[in-house]
């Protein structure tokens, strides 16, 4: 069940829910407290699109940026799970295809954009010296299909 716990009780900051109102209620959850005494129950809530890949019927991952980060950096769902070393992929996104990994930024060439594995080990579409995401067009939300040659 979902639960709206906006009310008035505490005041909280414009920014940082986590400290002032997710820590609240979960210290109260943890200690017993039902549900019903911080909030009432949602009758409408948003579902949103799940975050994890899902396998198309041609075997083909389909998912979502994640994120694009300051640099303008995609982060994609796909881990090296779905992505083992040294397999060949296609990585179609904003209308162009990326087959290309690299190990560091800096092994970038040109006007490429690649992929590499970012730090919370998420597989990202990069540029060097640019932003990924203003020469592919895309923004967090937007489609992404990955499929291993072959496949």
């Amino acid at each position: 069940r979902v639960f709206d716990v906006t009310g008035e009780e505490a005041p909280a900051s414009a920014t940082f829910h986590g400290r002032d109102l997710f820590a609240p209620v979960a210290a109260a959850l943890a200690t017993g407290t039902s549900p019903t005494r911080l909030g009432v129950p949602a009758t409408d809530p948003v579902r949103l699109d799940p975050l994890r890949p899902e396998r198309a019927e041609d075997g083909a991952l389909r998912g979502r940026v994640l994120h694009v980060d300051r640099f303008g950096n995609c982060v994609t769902p796909f881990t090296r799970a779905e992505l083992p070393e040294g397999a060949a992929f296609r990585l179609a996104a904003g209308g162009a295809e990326v087959r290309t990994l690299r190990r560091f930024y800096a092994e970038g060439e040109g006007e490429e954009v690649f992929a590499i594995w970012g730090s919370a080990g998420f597989l990202e579409l990069s540029a060097l010296r640019d932003s990924a995401a203003r020469r592919l067009g895309l923004r967090a939300g937007d489609e992404l299909t990955l499929a291993r040659e072959g496949e």
